[in-house]
């Protein structure tokens, strides 16, 4: 029998032997961990076979989600810009075609229908003159007025407000003020004046119809004669011109002005016999036609005959430079 120290030894020694071995055995059948299993107890009241749940190895940690960029908002556009509000003229010029009132197929019927309108270019200010008919002639004129007979004007065209005026003309006022109608000028430096601004001298139709209109007033203004309305020596007892345009209320019906007074106005037509009949040559310039062409409108040195809208008087177109006669242009509507 051992004593009980000798037994504890043993033990001991018999303690790491079995350690030693179970560490050998442990390390010759190492295997990798399988996945553990586990199963649900199955609900004895379910009618469910029991379903195996395999634990997941831990995902691999996911780098944090970068922020999306806040979104921005969009731009706003800015407001167009506007255009600068273009000052309107005193009257708006005529916007229109065939068959707008005035123009071809729709003619002006009696003065009052009509609104004038005007235009500014070529220094001057124009008046619109619509398409229309008038009775052109009066059987209160003399043997050269009186036969009357119907003009139709197919075109419209533009005439000027008022007389050129000394300053407009540029060239050897006969009177010191600017504002005066340019008078002691020939027929011919009055047409040459016209072409240099794109334009021409009227012709008497153009000329009456502007003034008197398709109501075909005696007068620019109507059918009766107005002191205060005409520039003739027998309304104020004129000795020389006026500043154009200071008989506002003898307008006539398109808005022109000094059509019944102040100077006469030359036109290019020949003082021939009516009824007037367009296209007869007698708008010719050439050397052998009539040399007497037609004043128009009365002056500051006629009296009230002369100051009507259908008188006619004469004049040589190249030697009369008359100290009462002016000129204003026509010029067509483009």
């Amino acid at each position: 029998m051992h004593s009980p120290l000798t037994q504890r030894k043993l033990w001991t020694r018999l303690a790491l032997v079995v350690l030693v071995a179970a560490a050998l055995v442990a390390c010759s059948t190492f295997e990798e961990p399988e996945a553990v299993v586990v199963t649900a107890t199955p609900d004895p009241a379910a009618d469910v076979e029991p379903t195996a749940v395999v634990a997941e190895e831990p995902a691999a940690e996911e780098a944090p989600a970068e922020e999306a960029p806040a979104e921005e908002a969009p731009a706003e556009e800015a407001p167009a810009e506007e255009a600068p509000a273009e000052e309107a003229p005193a009257e708006e010029a005529p916007a229109g075609g065939e068959g707008d009132l005035g123009f071809p197929g729709n003619p002006v019927l009696r003065n009052a229908q009509w609104t004038p309108r005007f235009e500014e270019f070529a220094g001057h200010q124009w008046a619109f003159v619509p398409v229309g008919c008038f009775e052109m002639g009066s059987l209160q004129g003399d043997n050269l007025e009186n036969v009357v007979h119907e003009q139709c004007i197919e075109q419209p065209y533009w005439i000027m407000v008022t007389e050129v005026t000394n300053e407009q003309f540029g060239v050897g006022p006969t009177w010191t003020d600017p504002s005066f109608p340019r008078t002691n000028v020939s027929m011919f430096d009055a047409s040459a004046y016209c072409q240099s601004i794109g334009g021409s001298l009227p012709n008497e139709v153009q000329w009456e119809y502007a003034a008197r209109g398709p109501s075909s007033f005696l007068y620019p203004y109507g059918d009766t004669g107005d002191d205060d309305l005409n520039l003739s020596v027998n309304a104020v007892n004129s000795t020389s011109p006026r500043p154009v345009g200071e008989r506002p209320a003898g307008v006539s019906w398109v808005g022109a002005l000094d059509m019944s007074g102040n100077a006469r106005e030359w036109t290019i037509s020949a003082y021939t016999g009516y009824p007037y009949v367009p296209g007869d040559g007698r708008e010719s310039l050439s050397d052998d036609a009539n040399a007497n062409r037609v004043l128009r409108g009365g002056g500051y040195l006629t009296g009230w005959a002369n100051a009507s809208g259908y008188d006619r008087e004469f004049a040589d177109w190249e030697t009369d430079t008359l100290a009462d006669a002016g000129f204003r242009c026509v010029a067509p509507v483009e």
